[in-house]
């Protein structure tokens, strides 16, 4: 099995059975206030887009990209459909010209051509918000991974009833403005946001004991913030109550608790994945890139500065006199 990293919670899986791409989000979300970091634009997309199945775990809008799927992923992909209580999901794939959809059943393996197996558990109780999430599991010629991205099960057991996971992926930093735009004190900012980075990292080392698989991806996270507005909340302040741990970060703290399995996927790592090896190759060195982030992140900014103008612009309307239309 070969896993290709393609930024943030996105992946590409390709095995002797067919190819699988998960989550791409390439376009800034949120009204230009989040970009994948690292920066996966530069990535040759035409080729990456042509895949058997695609596999979209919730619409979250850094999860569901309208305008990189349309433009990018062949529409002759079959999508693998979380079983979700809505059709909200599938109509608006459909609307980008997907027409192909294997609708699967939650906690239930499916067998795909060739003998790719997979099986998506969808979660949907109000903790997990109006669109759901779901994690994605699949298996081929005795590989199995699981990817878990942003959902957050009660627990992992009835993926290790499937068998020995031999890769993990799953979220661990921050993803909501919590406590940053708060109207609080700052002391109080710091505290409320060092609790949470904390237990972060606290439910990530319980999903990663649960599973117990071979090697751990961190995934999902964090996001850039380019705007200027916004740039204070990238975590290259020294901020201990900052949420948004990037990967190095989880490298130091999970060795804190004896992690020795972690592996990082930049845009355009290559994971090749056996059932007693693994071997990964990067774009460039990772210890070398998180430590010059700020200076990566300083040339997205100045890069990234007309979509974000154009992003603004684009809320301007005419101004109304109010009082003067009440006199008509």
């Amino acid at each position: 099995m070969r896993i290709t990293g393609t930024g943030h919670a996105s992946m590409r899986i390709d095995t002797g059975a067919g190819s699988i791409l998960c989550d791409p989000w390439v376009n800034p979300a949120f009204f230009a206030s989040w970009f994948p970091f690292p920066d996966n634009s530069l990535l040759d997309w035409e080729s990456l887009g042509e895949v058997d199945y695609l596999y979209v775990s919730h619409l979250h809008r850094d999860h569901f990209d309208a305008a990189h799927l349309k433009r990018f992923v062949s529409k002759k992909a079959t999508v693998l459909l979380p079983e979700y209580p809505t059709s909200q999901l599938e109509d608006e794939l459909r609307a980008l010209g997907f027409t192909s959809f294997f609708k699967t059943r939650s906690d239930e393996v499916h067998e795909l051509d060739g003998g790719l197996r997979v099986m998506i558990q969808a979660l949907i109780s109000p903790t997990d918000g109006p669109i759901g999430d779901s994690s994605l599991w699949v298996e081929h010629d005795g590989v199995r991974v699981l990817n878990q991205n942003d959902a957050r099960p009660t627990d992992l057991s009835r993926f290790t009833e499937l068998g020995h996971v031999h890769a993990h992926m799953l979220q661990f930093s921050g993803a909501i403005w919590y406590p940053m735009v708060y109207e609080l004190p700052q002391a109080a900012k710091t505290a409320f946001g060092k609790q949470k980075r904390d237990r972060q990292f606290d439910r990530t080392w319980r999903y990663i004991d649960d599973l117990k698989a071979d090697h751990v991806f961190p995934i999902a996270g964090p996001p850039c913030f380019l705007d200027d507005e916004l740039w204070q909340f990238n975590d290259i302040h020294g901020d201990e109550g900052n949420i948004f741990p990037d990967q190095s970060v989880f490298l130091s703290e999970y060795a804190k608790v004896g992690g020795t399995n972690a592996v990082v996927l930049l845009p355009g790592s290559v994971t090749t994945l056996a059932a007693e090896s693994i071997e990964t190759t990067h774009p460039t060195d990772v210890d070398e890139f998180f430590a010059n982030k700020k200076a990566h992140l300083e040339e997205m900014r100045e890069r990234k500065a007309p979509i974000i103008a154009a992003e603004k612009a684009s809320w301007r309307h005419p101004e109304i006199d109010v009082l003067g239309e009440l006199k008509k």
